[in-house]
């Protein structure tokens, strides 16, 4: 079974030895460059990466992308990592003892994407990722924030694993949220039915600190989506959850705050993150009956593959020490 790994980087000399170390067992690493003026080409050749300097003008991630995945047709199995990524220890036998060759074109798996200290050794966020695919069947498509998606005739064939085959440990230092957002901007303006690109922009406002923009953004979304597909469902949901949250942090009345965590759950009463916030909420405003009842309802959801995105802090230790406090 042939495993490739690929890779589009700018300026990542900070992580590019790391990065090759996690991907060693690989058979062959490809990273396209889009402009390195560091050290990052020079440390991914010494460490036996196969390196292509593009230019992609104007700049879009999927492009981008495609033009690594080209590298990648003889290969049997494709990974889409980036440089502040790392594969985990093991991932190589486990992705062969579930790979099914000429059947499976996609494995989805667990990721820890986001983290609840500075040193990044807490896991805060855990997300189902989709970067492990044949490299025939599936293709990149959006400017920012790009999207997986199958080629023209090729039918879906994705096997779950429930386990972290990734990590991602972000660069805290780099600024380069504003460029993003300035791109996610452009995006919606081309296309303003696109329901993704709404939604992730509106995200890309709340991380941003930008209350009034996520709220008004993401409250179009709302209005321009419909909850037919799981993935579609939780985006809702979250919504409603940013939505709660930018009004809390713009000092709104808790009426219409505690509305909008209703509405997350209404939108996916299957996950239990939308629940867990929603009995915060009613702890908040004093009514211990409803966060009693809701927390329990949110606790009857023992199945984590429900969270399409797992937030620690509704699960383990974590969430008990919070039930704990409002039984009191």
């Amino acid at each position: 079974m042939k495993i490739y790994i690929y890779a589009i980087a700018k300026n990542e000399e900070k992580f590019a030895k790391r990065f090759m170390d996690s991907c060693k067992d690989a058979d062959k690493i490809i990273v396209c460059d889009t402009g390195s003026t560091d050290n990052t080409i020079n440390i991914l050749k010494e460490n036996g990466a196969e390196v292509h300097e593009i230019q992609v003008s104007p700049f879009r991630f999927d492009l981008a992308r495609n033009m690594a995945l080209q590298y990648c047709q003889d290969a049997d199995i494709s990974i889409a990592l980036d440089l502040d990524e790392m594969m985990c220890d093991g991932w190589r036998e486990k992705i062969e003892k579930n790979w099914k060759l000429g059947k499976t074109n996609m494995l989805r798996y667990r990721m820890i994407f986001g983290w609840k200290d500075k040193e990044q050794t807490i896991p805060g966020i855990t997300v189902w990722g989709v970067k492990i695919h044949c490299p025939k069947s599936w293709i990149w498509k959006d400017p920012i924030h790009e999207n997986i998606l199958l080629r023209e005739g090729v039918k879906e064939n994705m096997i779950n694993l429930d386990e972290h085959l990734m990590v991602h440990h972000p660069d805290t230092e780099k600024e380069e949220r504003n460029t993003r957002i300035e791109m996610m901007k452009k995006f919606v303006e081309d296309e303003p039915n696109n329901t993704r690109a709404s939604y992730v922009l509106g995200r890309e406002y709340f991380n941003k600190g930008m209350y009034k923009e996520a709220e008004e953004e993401l409250k179009r979304y709302l209005s321009i989506s419909v909850a037919y597909t799981e993935g579609e469902r939780y985006s809702r949901s979250s919504a409603c959850r940013m939505i709660a949250n930018s009004l809390i942090k713009t000092g709104e009345i808790i009426d219409e705050i505690v509305i909008w965590f209703i509405r997350s759950v209404s939108e996916n009463p299957s996950q239990r993150e939308p629940w867990i916030y929603l009995a915060n909420a009613w702890d908040v405003v004093g009514d211990k009956d409803m966060a009693i009842a809701c927390a329990n309802r949110g606790m009857k959801i023992t199945d984590e593959k429900q969270s399409i995105i797992k937030e620690e802090n509704c699960w383990g230790e974590n969430v008990d020490k919070f039930i704990s406090k409002i039984k009191v």
